[in-house]
């Protein structure tokens, strides 16, 4: 699940923080990568987006297809390549996606 940013154009988005809070930006999104399988009701979805002012938005969610259960967000919103790393970790999904943009 790749996304080519310069075929992208930026839109205006709204990022959840968690379950009530949310926060509408400009952005467009450069990588991304699901853990979704067709055999499992839990995947996680990693995403990050860009500003046109080259602030990175990050978003790990914590998906599910289960009923009764909610889907979980964390959002890191920073002009930092490191603090974006920081935020996605070392897992291999993780190293999938900021492989996409050559943040290794």
């Amino acid at each position: 699940m790749n996304n080519d940013a310069d075929n992208e154009q930026f839109l205006s988005m709204r990022f959840s923080l968690d379950d009530s809070n949310s926060i509408e930006m400009t952005a467009k999104c450069i990588s991304a990568q699901s853990s979704r399988r067709d055999d499992k009701p839990n995947w996680a979805e990693l995403y990050v987006y860009v500003t046109q002012d080259g602030t990175f938005i990050g978003q790990s969610i914590g998906a599910t297809s289960v009923e009764g259960q909610k889907n979980f967000y964390h959002t890191c919103i920073t002009r930092s390549a490191k603090v974006l790393k920081q935020f996605f970790g070392n897992g291999e999904l993780s190293r999938k996606l900021l492989s996409d943009i050559n943040l290794k």
